[in-house]
């Protein structure tokens, strides 16, 4: 892969990664993938704290709950975007030590209306410029030219064509 200032973008439901009955526990979670090295995940209302590694089973194949499918989708992804009146318009990062996962909150209605778009979307390998004026994409761009936006992802998202 090389670095992209015209990235490609996937959006992938998650429910379409999880195989048999749990599929449906991963309903409404959606990752963004941008030039196949970076994951934006926008996750259903998770609570606090969003990284308690503690309230998720042992071993992840046991995931039993919707809850337990966000806290993992949320742990794992390298930017997490997720409804929370209480912390809409901040952002957290993780105190986990061997995860750096950044948490951006959105209010309620604004999540409902980036879940709506990216249903809607449902593409694979479109660039971020013929996708700019969704509003999934757009906040999307924002995480990227945000200061919390760690340098290493960066590079494979603002490099020359």
């Amino acid at each position: 892969m090389t670095p992209k200032a015209d990235y490609p973008v996937e959006v992938r439901s998650r429910r379409w990664e999880v195989d048999g009955p749990q599929a449906a526990l991963h309903e409404g979670i959606w990752d963004v993938l941008l030039n196949r090295m970076v994951t934006v995940s926008f996750v259903p209302d998770i609570g606090q704290p969003v990284h308690d590694r503690a309230r998720s089973p042992a071993d992840l194949d046991e995931i039993a709950t919707e809850r337990q499918a966000r806290l993992e989708a949320a742990m794992f992804a390298d930017y997490t975007v997720t409804p929370n009146i209480e912390l809409a318009g901040r952002t957290t990062r993780s105190q986990n030590t061997s995860w750096r996962g950044l948490v951006f909150y959105v209010d309620p209605a604004e999540y409902a209306r980036l879940a709506a778009d990216l249903r809607a979307l449902d593409v694979v390998g479109a660039t971020v410029s013929e996708l700019r004026g969704h509003p999934a994409v757009d906040f999307v761009e924002r995480i990227v030219a945000s200061p919390e936006f760690a340098d290493e992802d960066a590079f494979w998202l603002r490099g020359e064509d």
